[in-house]
């Protein structure tokens, strides 16, 4: 799928929350 299918998708915005070590959630 495209962006922004992933960005309008719960897990899209974690996985890209989570690819950024610079701002680690967890």
């Amino acid at each position: 799928p495209t962006v922004s299918g992933e960005i309008q998708s719960p897990m899209g915005i974690a996985s890209v929350e989570f690819i950024d070590p610079r701002e680690p959630i967890l």
